[in-house]
């Protein structure tokens, strides 16, 4: 691929697509200026084509990647959105199961549940205790999966957590700890 001009970023695309009534192939360069006004949006650029980027997995219409850098939820939220992309919103025991299989499940995670091999998703109760929603389509949790006990808020853990198990923790917002990030495949 060729260096892109200088003030330029690249976007390369797995495949053939159209974009602002152009047809694109193999890479793109795009103004910078674009992206820092505003112009283009996450959804023109990153959302408009079929299928997953490489090193995303995809499970029925969502793709999602791991982000295996701890980090606080409010940092986890921003590097989704960055990506274009956003904490991820469980709706099933399945999709829990699946990410928690997928990504946390390790032969090295130690006994205690709590320890580590876990993720941040969107899930939070930051608006209003005990109203639990998904930070980006600010839906109401509908369905939950909590391990035993939680939500157990002594201490203002109001982020939610996914566990190796598949079941959810409240936990504190300001600890870090690794994030799964998800959006739509584009079909």
């Amino acid at each position: 691929m060729p260096c892109p001009p200088s003030g330029y970023r690249v976007k390369k695309f797995e495949r053939v697509i159209e974009f602002d009534n152009t047809i694109i192939t193999n890479s793109l360069f795009i103004r910078e200026e674009m992206f820092d006004l505003g112009l283009i949006s996450c959804a023109n650029k990153c959302l408009a084509f079929g299928g997953c980027d490489p090193g995303w997995w995809q499970y029925k219409t969502h793709c999602y990647f791991f982000g295996e850098t701890e980090v606080t939820w409010m940092e986890a939220k921003s590097e989704c959105e960055d990506s274009c992309s956003y904490l991820v919103e469980i709706e099933t025991k399945e999709e829990s199961d699946w990410l928690a299989q997928t990504f946390l499940f390790k032969d090295t995670c130690p006994s205690d549940i709590y320890l580590s091999c876990h993720a941040w998703t969107g899930g939070n109760d930051l608006t209003v205790e005990g109203r639990y929603q998904w930070s980006h389509s600010n839906k109401s949790i509908d369905f939950t999966n909590w391990f035993e006990n939680e939500p157990y808020n002594p201490h203002g853990e109001d982020c939610i957590q996914l566990l190796m198990n598949g079941e959810w923790n409240d936990g504190t917002c300001s600890a870090k700890t690794q994030y799964i990030y998800e959006k739509s495949d584009g079909s």
